[in-house]
This record gives C-alpha cells, sequence and structure tokens, in this order.
C-alpha cells in the first residue's frame, strides 16, 4: 500500500523540469538583455556621430569652395582643401567681412587619435577603444580620439564625442561639398572579440 508524497523518481522528474524551465527563462532573459544593451549603444554611437558632423557642419559650411569654372577666388582667399597626405585633416579659411573680400587666417580641423589598430579584433582597424600601454602621447592619462579645429593659438574639440573611432575627408568633383566619412566604435559588452561599429557618410555644402 503506497502512503502518500512523492517517490524518487518524481522528484527528479519534477526537478529536471525545473531546471529545464529556468535555463529557458535565462536563456530568454539574456538575449532580451544582449539586445536592449546592443540598440542602447549603437543608438550611442549614432548620436556621437550626429553631434560631431553638426558641429563639424556648423564649422565647415562657411569656408570658402573652388572657384566656380572660369572665375578667380579674390585676393586672400583659399579654397578648402583635403591634406593629401593626410585625408583626416582639411585646411580653410572663411569670409570675415559681408562684402566677402576679407578673410580668416587659414583653419585647420584634424581628426586626432591616440588608438592604435588591434588587428586582433573584429572591427580593430581603429583601435580597441581602451587606452593601452604606450597609447598615451599626450600624457594626459586618457585616450585621445578628437575632431579638433585649430585656428591660431586656439585649438578646440568639435563635438563631445570620444567613441569616434576615424573620421575622414573628400571633396565632391566640382569642390563644392566636404564629403565627410565618420566611423564610431566601442568594445562590445561581453564579446571581447570584436568592436561594435557605425559608419555615417554626410556631405557639408560650402556656401562660400
Amino acid at each position: 500500500m503506497r502512503t502518500s508524497g512523492f517517490t524518487l523518481i518524481e522528484l527528479m522528474i519534477s526537478v529536471a523540469i525545473v531546471v529545464v524551465v529556468s535555463g529557458l527563462g535565462y536563456l530568454a532573459f539574456s538575449s532580451s538583455y544582449e539586445a536592449i544593451d546592443l540598440n542602447q549603444r549603437v543608438g550611442t554611437l549614432q548620436s556621437d556621430c550626429r553631434d560631431a558632423m553638426r558641429a563639424l557642419s556648423d564649422e565647415v559650411q562657411m569656408a570658402v569652395k573652388r572657384a566656380a569654372p572660369g572665375l578667380t577666388l579674390p585676393a586672400g582667399a583659399q579654397e578648402l582643401r583635403v591634406n593629401p597626405t593626410n585625408p583626416r585633416e582639411i585646411t580653410y579659411v572663411v569670409p570675415t567681412t559681408a562684402d566677402g573680400e576679407n578673410f580668416s587666417p587659414v583653419r585647420t580641423i584634424r581628426f586626432v587619435s591616440e588608438d592604435l589598430p588591434a588587428t586582433e579584433l573584429q572591427n580593430g582597424e581603429f583601435g580597441n577603444g581602451r587606452l593601452d600601454p604606450g597609447e598615451d602621447t599626450d600624457g594626459n592619462g586618457q585616450l585621445t580620439r578628437q575632431l579638433v579645429l585649430i585656428n591660431g593659438m586656439e585649438r578646440r574639440v568639435l563635438g563631445s564625442a570620444v567613441s569616434l573611432a576615424n573620421v575622414a575627408f573628400d571633396l565632391s568633383p566640382d569642390g563644392s561639398c566636404l564629403l565627410v566619412t565618420m566611423t564610431a566604435a566601442c568594445p562590445m559588452a561581453r564579446d571581447t572579440t570584436r568592436m561594435l561599429r557605425v559608419d555615417t557618410e554626410s556631405a557639408v555644402y560650402m556656401m562660400n
């Protein structure tokens, strides 16, 4: 005659069911967490690119562009140029008077990065987003990845993004637009073998 209660087999089956259900629940929770984290990181990278692009556009849209065919630039003017040996750098001038006859000294915008390529990582060609030994060339104890405006003695960072991994410049065929490719990257939360990366392309029309 059987007394009330569970047999050992019934208990083992119950435990096995609880373990399986708990495991499935953990996997679902983990996947949801990773998806939310990934979306947040992508959103941050995209926002960093937009902020940097907005700051860059505010500076460059008033730059002097290449003269139209058959015309020449006024004295003292210089068309915006991309450094032929460093596509991360441009030089330009802007008008300082309404008649367009006077111009600023030459200004430089340059992307500066201490982050060395991390070829062991997927998407690591622009670095790993961390300050490694030997990378702190300016001695400030932080990884420098900045879009910098140099105007005479003034040196100012454009945008507040620290996730920018690369900024490259080019000109449209007619020289009226500055073509900008920005890359923002950061380490993945759990996958240490690759970088999360966002690439954006924009064009800034020069008004002068």
